[in-house]
């Protein structure tokens, strides 16, 4: 006589293979959703976008290092706000955000504007003053302007008009 063969082992198969099939097409569906999520476009600056420090004054008063900053736009676009990193040596990469320790001005996110939000047109400068209670000898900007893509004006950072300067403290 025949034995029947085990039916509780092959419905244990089965639900495993359900599972890994199920597993398969829910990671599928959210990798399609992702890939329409994220934007395929990278935005870019035009070159001929370039700035300057004209000018650079750090002085130590009661503690706080004031830095003034005068920036000129001498490029042949404009420039529409800037970010300004500092770093804690001159070796160092400037990755800390300065912009919290902007006196005045107009804020963005983290981007410091012009004016009024105003561009800064070519051949024009701004003053930026600011309150810091670290010294950074090395600080870093980088240009940001509005770029149209399509019918959209977007906020692009100009990773190809960045800048270094060393600052000294007095």
């Amino acid at each position: 006589m025949l034995q029947r063969a085990n039916k509780r082992g092959l419905s244990e198969i089965i639900g495993y293979v359900l599972l890994v099939s199920f597993a398969i097409v829910m990671a599928t569906v959210v990798y399609s959703w992702m890939k329409s999520y994220v934007p395929q476009d990278t935005i870019e600056c035009e070159e001929g976008v370039s700035i300057f420090v004209e000018r650079s004054n750090c002085v130590l008063e009661e503690g706080i290092n004031k830095l003034n900053l005068k920036i000129k736009n001498n490029g042949r676009f404009n420039i529409d706000g800037i970010f300004v990193y500092g770093a804690n040596s001159t070796e160092d990469v400037a990755t800390i955000d300065l912009s919290p320790s902007l006196v005045g001005g107009d804020l963005m996110g983290s981007a410091i504007r012009f004016s009024g939000g105003k561009a800064l047109n070519p051949g024009d400068s701004a003053e930026f003053n600011f309150e810091l209670e670290t010294a950074y000898p090395k600080i870093q900007i980088v240009a940001a302007r509005y770029e149209e893509i399509g019918d959209r004006k977007r906020f692009a950072i100009c990773s190809n008009a960045k800048i270094s300067q060393e600052i000294t403290c007095e």
